[in-house]
């Protein structure tokens, strides 16, 4: 990890984004639900961080969010943690919403939030790395750039 940093600061890449948002289309850990009209409605999380969440939602429930709306029935469950999280509409479409957590979701839940990314996260990375073959090439050794300039074109134009 510390590599990947040390690169990445050396090309200079900078992010414009203050928290670290988790894409979350095949996590089964994490969900989210509102309550309507006497109905529970299934929200599928589409990305999540601390500060707020992506859902997408059937159109049984379509028009249910408003912009600027704020919503106290909310639930999610991140990992093994439920909690209720009162948003506010950021924006949203006909199957979409972007919401933002309210001064209600407290400091220890938004923290339960952020450790559940950074672990889903590092397990991300590490099957990654895993699953990397090694460059085992010996860059220090020469190279008969003659030679190796015929096998590039020869696997080119065969």
């Amino acid at each position: 990890m510390k590599t990947l940093i040390g690169i990445l600061d050396i090309n200079g890449a900078k992010g414009n984004r203050k928290y670290i948002r988790l894409s979350c289309g095949s996590i089964k850990q994490i969900s989210a639900y509102i309550a309507e009209n006497g109905k529970l409605h299934d929200l599928n999380v589409e990305n999540i961080s601390s500060v707020g969440m992506a859902c997408t939602f059937s159109s049984s429930i379509q028009g249910i969010f408003e912009p600027n709306h704020v919503y106290d029935n909310i639930s999610l469950t991140v990992g093994r943690k439920s909690m209720v999280c009162p948003c506010v509409v950021l924006r949203c479409t006909s199957k979409e919403a972007v919401l933002l957590y309210t001064k209600q979701v407290t400091n220890s839940e938004r923290a339960e939030i952020k450790t559940f990314i950074h672990d889903v996260l590092k397990e991300r990375f590490e099957g990654v790395k895993s699953n990397t073959i090694l460059d085992l090439t010996k860059y220090s050794d020469e190279v008969d750039m003659q030679k190796f300039s015929n096998q590039f074109e020869y696997q080119f134009l065969v």
